[in-house]
């Protein structure tokens, strides 16, 4: 067989095979990056279908943001609400992970801000769990003000800087055979703080 023939036929079996990651500039198996791609769409829709006001910053990362009162880690029964809605779309997608970002405002100590970004993380947290999520899916942290999500000091940019954000990463073990990295160990089980922190 005419050599040039099967070196084009190889390069077509490569194009159709194969994507370029954008941040590697490697080569990664097309059918394994839409499979990726796909869930992220439909964890999104679902989301927005059960009214949860959800970002896409990635082909594998969602974000949700979710309001907290001044000076409080309590979850308010809208909070409550979209949560639960959470929950029910993360165990439609077990192999999915959440990482719940604690913020605060700029208002009080650097201390005080950083102990309620904390509370606010760790209740989100546990509520998710309390909803079937399973524990070793989800990481937490408190951040304080240290990452605001708008810089006035006006009261309608500290409502928007007092939150936590949930990060919902698609299909973990795809995304390790898609980068060829090694899987990354396990988050620890989340905090708790007393009282539970739900009105």
């Amino acid at each position: 067989m005419n050599m040039r023939w099967i070196a084009i036929g190889l390069c077509s079996v490569m194009l159709v095979g194969c994507t370029t990651d954008p941040h590697t500039g490697g080569r990664r198996p097309l059918g394994k990056v839409m499979g990726v791609d796909r869930e992220g769409r439909a964890m999104r829709l679902a989301l927005e279908d059960a009214g949860v006001d959800v970002e896409r910053t990635s082909e594998n990362t969602l974000d949700v943001d979710v309001p907290f009162s001044f000076g409080s880690a309590n979850l308010t029964q809208q909070v409550q609400s979209s949560l639960k809605s959470v929950a029910s779309v993360l165990n439609q997608y077990p192999e999915s992970t959440v990482t719940v970002t604690g913020h605060a405002d700029d208002v009080g100590s650097d201390r005080q801000n950083l102990r309620l970004s904390e509370r606010r993380a760790d209740n989100v947290a546990d509520y998710l769990i309390s909803n079937g999520v399973n524990a070793a899916r989800i990481s937490q942290q408190g951040v304080g003000e240290r990452d605001p999500k708008f810089s006035g000091t006006d009261e309608a940019s500290r409502a928007q800087n007092r939150r936590v954000e949930l990060t919902i990463e698609t299909r973990k073990e795809m995304r390790e055979q898609t980068s060829g990295r090694p899987s990354a160990a396990e988050p620890s089980a989340p905090r708790t703080y007393p009282p539970s922190g739900v009105e």
